[in-house]
């Protein structure tokens, strides 16, 4: 207990709980010898009020911003100064400047874009949202593999790493000692000592109960190249809430994986935490994976100050693949990376556009209304519209606040279940047999509004009928949620105070 109330982090966020309340009380003491102090303030948080109403956002972010600055005068404006917009800081503003001006990020894709739009203009428009609001690029000639199960995908992960000749690259949310993590470890070693570029990282928050604040010095003797990303420092500051939510393995620029599965026992249930942990993701080889070797090497570079030779980890040569569909893998994440809400954006375009279903798995269902009127129109129509959440939750609160969502959605034939078995971490969109997304994004607004996410979107690709057969089974082993769902008294003063201040959480 005492090791872990003086580790860096635990020192970081105390040191800036007290710059807010020094700040706080600095405050009050200038009130009390400048008349005018309190005047100035109450100036400067009208001045912020009519920002956010004027901001081109939704009204549900806007509002619960608008109470906390006016019930909070100064600390409110602190907290809307570090919190209400997702951006990058200005230093690592001007180094991404230096990135893009240094190294090739965009790789051309035309002849892929136009196939695409020969052959299905609906697919195309959608890949074209992804293409122009998040720097993607289309992509043919890659096969995929999916996994309906985190401890199948662990099996594959490990063959691949004892292959791996050139380089390893790994960014994940979570890091957990364990053993998927020490099987993982061994490898990683052992291919340091051949000669592989091994990189790690991870987030700090994300890992902060699961590992030493300082584990990133023990990877670093092992010869491992390891970076915190976004690590907690003893300053107030909005980096701090920009989280890397990202799962990427990469190895030799040839295979790629993504999905909801963290490096943490649970995820491949070698550890019981709320039933049975279901949980997926995929496996990419071929031309696909340069776009997440990209997203790992652009954030390693703005958290290690560095300029990679992007081209350096680019592969070409893949001989004769057996692949179909196309594949647009994207990110997600702060101004100005990415100006608009990419995520959001594309779950908005797969329900607006489906005419026979559509199927959603997340953990959290704790979204605004413009999702919630998607889901509600699509259904309204005729589409078969299903979502999968927990039965048992990892956090009370937040599954109150994603039932909370269920009788808006059940009242306009929306489909809600229930994962009976435990605990539903998978992140899967599936509509009409055609379109997939499977990433590590969930229908919540700290994936759609403030981390740094990832997602690979999918037309006509040979695992979508595994998608879809997944999607099957879990109609089987959820519960249907059909009727309304009762709140107590006290459930609903805690829904009602949560709900209001969601999207500030």
């Amino acid at each position: 207990m005492l090791r872990k109330l003086f580790e860096r982090r635990m020192i970081s966020a105390l040191i800036i709980f007290f710059e807010i309340i020094g700040l706080i009380l600095f405050s009050i003491y200038l009130s009390n010898y400048f008349i005018y102090f309190w005047a100035v303030t109450i100036m400067l948080d009208i001045i912020i009020v009519f920002r956010i109403i004027n901001t081109n956002t939704i009204s549900e972010y806007k509002a619960p911003w608008v109470c906390v600055v006016l019930i909070l005068p100064l600390l409110g404006a602190l907290m809307y100064l570090l919190f209400y917009k997702r951006h990058l800081a200005k230093r690592e503003i001007k180094h991404l400047e230096k990135i893009k001006q240094n190294a090739n990020l965009t790789f051309y894709d035309g002849i892929s874009v136009e196939k695409l739009k020969k052959e299905n203009i609906e697919a195309y428009l959608q890949a074209k949202l992804i293409k122009v609001q998040a720097d993607a690029c289309v992509y043919t000639n890659t096969e995929f593999k999916f996994y309906a199960l985190g401890e199948n995908m662990f099996e594959n992960m490990l063959a691949d790493l004892k292959a791996a000749k050139h380089f390893i690259f790994l960014e994940y949310f979570i890091l957990a000692s364990g053993v998927m993590w020490n099987e993982m470890l061994k490898i990683l070693q052992e291919k340091v000592n051949e000669g592989v570029e091994v990189r790690v990282m991870y987030d700090d928050v994300g890992s902060m109960r699961t590992i030493p604040s300082n584990y990133d010095k023990q990877l670093r003797k092992m010869g491992i190249k390891c970076k915190i990303f976004s690590r907690i420092t003893p300053r107030a500051t909005t980096r701090h809430n920009n989280r890397s939510h990202r799962k990427i393995m990469v190895v030799d620029g040839k295979v790629a994986y993504t999905g909801g599965i963290n490096i943490a026992d649970e995820y491949i249930n070698q550890k019981v935490r709320f039933g049975h942990w279901k949980d997926g993701g995929i496996r990419l080889y071929g031309y696909a994976v340069e776009a997440l070797t990209k997203l790992f090497l652009l954030d390693w570079d703005l958290n290690t100050k560095t300029i990679s030779d992007y081209q350096k980890y680019r592969i070409t040569d893949f001989g004769d693949l057996k692949a179909q569909g196309f594949c647009v893998p994207y990110g997600d994440g702060p101004s100005p990376i990415y100006d608009t809400y990419v995520a959001k954006n594309v779950y908005l375009s797969m329900i607006n556009t489906a005419t026979k279903y559509v199927y959603i798995s997340t953990p959290y269902l704790i979204v605004d209304s413009e999702i919630i009127d998607a889901l509600s129109n699509a259904a309204l129509k005729g589409v078969d519209v299903r979502i999968f959440t927990p039965h048992i939750p990892d956090k009370k609160i937040i599954h109150l606040m994603t039932r909370s969502s269920y009788n808006t959605l059940i009242a306009n034939n929306v489909k809600i279940y229930e994962y009976r078995e435990g605990f539903i971490h998978s992140k899967n969109v599936l509509c009409d047999d055609k379109f997939a997304v499977v990433g590590s994004i969930n229908f919540d607004y700290r994936s759609l509004v403030h981390h740094f996410e990832d997602a690979v979107w999918m037309y006509n690709t040979d695992i979508i009928p595994e998608i879809k057969k997944d999607f099957e089974s879990l109609t089987i082993t959820s519960i249907a949620i059909v009727e309304p769902i009762r709140f107590n008294f006290i459930q609903r003063i805690i829904k009602s105070i949560v709900e209001f201040f969601a999207p500030l959480l």
